[in-house]
């Protein structure tokens, strides 16, 4: 345990001393609630994504569904709670995909990937900070997007290559 520097509902943020090759280092952990992403491919073979205004960024940012997991809730669930949330989409088949860090060198903060192809209609409810807008983007367009930069977002890009890579093709 290190000395708090800031802590709010969602982060923490500690300074920690540890020793590395025999050296005092102080260093900064930052520690976040993990985030679930589904990869939602609707019938007719077209991504459902947000556009999705983000205060870090003051922009909007394009992004396929994704939220924070609450305390004691698994990833799964977070992954069809936060998809009926943002999009009206329930999930009815809904698979794990795999997981990853975001930035292991400050936070053991992981992101938990699932993909998703069969829904029913639910209801969102978005949190007051959310503003959202439905987007159906093809493969290929998707694709275009985050070679010419106009997708930026790390879980995006990443949730897209694992799905062409590992899911497509099966």
């Amino acid at each position: 345990m290190g000395r708090v520097l800031y802590k709010d509902k969602y982060t923490k943020i500690e300074e920690k001393v540890v020793r590395v090759r025999g050296k005092r280092i102080v260093t900064t952990q930052f520690t976040n609630a993990d985030v679930a992403v589904v990869v939602p491919l609707l019938k007719g073979g077209r991504f459902l994504l947000e556009k999705q205004y983000r205060h870090g960024l003051d922009a909007y940012n394009i992004e396929f569904p994704a939220g924070l997991i609450d305390k004691g809730e698994k990833p799964l669930s977070a992954a069809k709670r936060e998809l009926e949330e943002e999009t009206a989409y329930k999930p009815v088949r809904i698979k794990f995909m795999f997981s990853d860090f975001s930035n292991p060198s400050v936070s053991k903060r992981m992101f938990h990937y699932f993909f998703a192809d069969r829904f029913v209609k639910g209801k969102t409810h978005f949190d007051d900070s959310e503003e959202i807008q439905l987007m159906k983007i093809a493969p290929k367009r998707l694709e275009s997007m985050i070679k010419r930069g106009r997708i930026r977002d790390h879980k995006t890009i990443c949730g897209y290559l694992y799905w062409k890579n590992y899911i497509a093709k099966k």
